[in-house]
C-alpha cells in the first residue's frame, strides 16, 4: 500500500466517526473533519448528569418553615453573601444554603423583588 491509499483510508475513517464539511477554495474542494460524534457524546453525558442533579434536588428533603422565617433566612443569606463580596447569587445558592423548597423560595423572592431586594443572578 502506498502512502496515498493509507491517507485515503484514514480520511474515510475520520469522516465516518466525526462527520465532514466541505468548502471550495479556488475551485478545489477541501474536506474539513468535524467532531460531531464527540460533541454529541459530550452533550449526552452532560444532559444525563444534569438530569441526575435535578432528580437529587427534587427528591432531597427540605426544611418546611413559615414564610416569615424563610424570608428572614433568605434575606440573611443574601446579606452575608454580599458582605463576602459575592457578585453572583442565584436561586440554587439560596436553596443549598437554606434547604427551603423551591416553590417557597420563588414566592418569597417575588415578594422581596417588589420591595427592591433580589438575588444578583
Amino acid at each position: 500500500m502506498d502512502a496515498e491509499n493509507i491517507n485515503d483510508i484514514r480520511a474515510r475513517e475520520t469522516r465516518d466517526y466525526y462527520g465532514e464539511a466541505s468548502v471550495v477554495f479556488d475551485g478545489i474542494p477541501i474536506a474539513i473533519p468535524l467532531k460531531f460524534k464527540a460533541y454529541v457524546d459530550f452533550l449526552e453525558s452532560r444532559v444525563s448528569f444534569l438530569e441526575e442533579e435535578v432528580n437529587k434536588l427534587q427528591n432531597a428533603p427540605f426544611n418546611p418553615v413559615s414564610d416569615r422565617v424563610a424570608e428572614t433566612s433568605i434575606i440573611e443569606f443574601i446579606k452575608s453573601r454580599r458582605e463576602d463580596g459575592e457578585e453572583e447569587i442565584d436561586i440554587v445558592d439560596i436553596y443549598q444554603a437554606t434547604n427551603l423548597p423551591f416553590g417557597q423560595i420563588n414566592a418569597i423572592m417575588k415578594k422581596l423583588k417588589s420591595r427592591g431586594i433580589k438575588e444578583v443572578e
